[in-house]
This record gives structure tokens, C-alpha cells and sequence, in this order.
């Protein structure tokens, strides 16, 4: 434990692990346990902060108080969104007893919108007070496919809404007459149709360097939507640069002669998870149905668990991609995934 004096701590702990490359679209994340010794002299209502560098989100899920070692709180967590940093505040524990130890467990994922490439021995930082961490990792996003490439970017379980970006024909190649299915599996949780789901369609006309992280900048694009309309009636059409449902399935039918790339985002409700969440998605032939030119299946599960010092919901993916074999990542954090 290092020792660091400031106006409430005396000392610091604080340890990371992970595996290395880290890859976020795969959920991989890093644990970080911090430790300390509270300066005897605090009192209540005292507080400090720690803050982590832009290269990292933290999951702020759970129970992030305070804890001493017997798991009786000593300071309340808040966060200061002015500052971007966690606040601890002593409660009056620190008037009973002396020489107190505690910790507290996070979880941090690589941050997509600033970490867009993979990365060699990346510095992350952790400052607490005046007191500086510096630890490096090997950031590896999953290669992008050739016809498609999609990452599950965002997955609010509190208001029930997951959003996926599609990279469709991101190498610049020429498909003719592409439709793109969106459907769940038969999965009644997931609510694909008119008045839940919602289609943001973009070109990029100029160009823009489109990041393996899936972590896009949408203002550099050019907004298509509007040029794709949602047909009113429950059924699918044929007609180019529509949008329709039916079933609980989505197919959106770009135009042909196209070589641009096209950027889909795809935000849907979600009705209760209880157990697993399915998601298949494939890239075909307008005009000939039975050619899929990509064909993927993804699982979404999501479960409770309790970890060290405090409750922290878990996600669970499980990808499986066509002809191979189940992977299965638990991580406790909002979670990435590539096919």
C-alpha cells in the first residue's frame, strides 16, 4: 500500500487486472480495486475524488459507497458531472473509529469515441486527490468484415433500449440490390416494429474514417433518413430505399449502384430480458433472396450477481458466429460486440 497523505487519506492501493489486448468490442474490461486507509483526522462531511482519464468509462452501476472491511458504509458516492469525477463523503463513521481501511471495485471499459483504432500500450490514468496512477494496456478491435460489420454500442437496461451500428459495404464495394434483415429470432422481448424501433440511415459521402471501435461521429455524416420511408402497412416490400416491419422483423432495402458506404443505427425497445436476448441479422440479395451475403446471430443474457464490497448488474453476450463456435463473455459493465 503506498503511502500518500492528504487532508483525509493516509494511504493508497490500488490494483488492476485485465487481459491483454483488451477488446472492447468483445466486452473485455478492467477491474480495479482501490484501497485505502482513512487519515484520522477526517470528518464527516469531508469528501475527495477520483477521476479517470478520457481513455476510460466506468459502468457507475451498483453500489459504489464506501465500505470498511466488515461492509459498514463510510462514505457516500455521488457523481459531479462539472468536474466528470466520483465524490466520496464521509458519513459520521469516521467520528466512532480510527484506523479505518475500506475499498471499493469498478469497472472501466475502453471508450469507444476516444480510443477509435487499436492501440499499443495505451496509458490509462486514475487520480485520486493529488495522488496519480498510470497503468498501460494493448487495445485489439475485431477486424471489420468486408460486406458488414456491426457493434452492439449501447445497451440500457434501465430504460429497456439497445442501439446497434451497421458498417454496410464499409470496404467501398459495389453491392447491387442489398437488403438488410433485423429480426428476434422469435424472441418476444425484443420489440422490433413501427413504433418502437428507430432507423437512423447515413452516407458517408465524405468519406469519413470509420473507426473499428464503431465509436462514429454521426455529425460528419450525411443524414439519409428521410429518404428511406416506413411503410404503414405490417409487411414487407420489395421497393428500393424503404423501410419496413413485419413480425417483429425489420428489412430495409438500400438502393442499387451504390459503392458508398452506409452507416445504420438501429435503437430498439426492450421488453423485459429475463434470461436471453436474440438478435439475428443478415445482409441479402434484393433480388435474389436465397443469396445472404452475411448471415450472423447474436444472444444478448443479462443477470444479477453480487461482487467484492458492492452489487454490480452483470451483462452477459454471447456471440455466435455462423459456423462456429459459442463465445461466451461476462462482464459487468455496458457492454460491446462485434460479428
Amino acid at each position: 500500500m503506498l503511502q500518500y497523505t492528504s487532508h483525509t487519506l493516509n494511504s493508497i492501493d490500488i490494483k488492476t487486472d485485465s487481459k491483454s489486448p483488451l477488446n472492447p468490442l468483445e466486452g473485455d474490461i478492467i477491474e480495479c480495486l482501490i484501497k485505502f486507509k482513512i487519515n484520522n483526522n477526517t470528518k464527516p462531511f469531508d469528501s475527495f475524488s477520483i477521476k479517470i482519464s478520457k481513455d476510460l468509462m466506468c459502468s457507475y452501476i451498483g453500489d459504489l459507497n464506501f465500505y470498511d472491511e466488515k461492509k459498514r458504509k463510510i462514505a457516500n458516492f455521488s457523481y459531479d458531472y462539472d468536474r466528470q469525477c466520483a465524490v466520496y463523503t464521509f458519513t459520521d463513521y469516521v467520528e466512532k473509529h480510527k484506523n479505518i481501511k475500506g475499498g471499493v471495485l469498478y469497472y472501466f471499459k475502453v471508450n469507444s469515441r476516444i480510443v477509435t483504432k487499436s492501440t499499443k500500450n495505451l496509458k490509462c490514468m486514475i487520480n485520486i486527490d493529488n495522488y496519480n496512477y498510470s497503468f498501460f494496456y494493448n487495445v485489439k478491435y475485431s477486424q471489420n468484415k468486408t460486406h458488414i460489420s456491426s457493434g452492439v454500442t449501447d445497451y440500457n437496461l434501465s430504460k429497456g433500449i439497445i442501439t446497434e451500428i451497421f458498417y454496410i459495404t464499409p470496404k467501398n464495394l459495389d453491392l447491387k440490390n442489398v437488403t438488410l434483415l433485423f429480426n428476434s429470432n422469435n424472441n418476444k422481448e425484443l420489440l422490433v416494429n413501427r413504433k418502437s424501433t428507430r432507423v437512423e440511415i447515413y452516407d458517408n459521402t465524405f468519406n469519413v474514417n470509420l473507426p473499428e471501435s464503431f465509436g462514429v461521429n454521426h455529425k460528419y455524416l450525411k443524414n439519409i433518413s428521410c429518404q428511406f420511408p416506413v411503410v404503414e402497412e405490417d409487411m414487407f416490400v420489395d421497393k428500393l430505399n424503404t423501410v419496413s416491419f413485419k413480425k417483429n422483423q425489420m428489412k430495409l432495402n438500400l438502393p442499387s449502384n451504390k459503392s458508398s458506404t452506409y452507416i445504420i443505427k438501429i435503437i430498439t425497445k426492450v421488453d423485459s430480458v429475463k434470461e436471453k436476448l436474440v438478435i439475428e441479422t443478415a445482409l441479402t440479395d434484393n433480388v435474389n433472396k436465397n443469396n445472404k451475403l452475411c448471415e450472423f446471430i447474436k444472444a444478448v443474457a443479462v443477470k444479477d450477481s453480487v461482487r467484492i464490497l458492492n452489487q454490480v448488474q452483470i451483462q452477459t453476450f454471447v456471440i455466435k458466429k455462423i459456423g462456429a463456435c459459442l463465445k461466451s463473455i461476462s462482464k459487468p459493465c455496458l457492454l460491446y460486440c462485434n460479428i
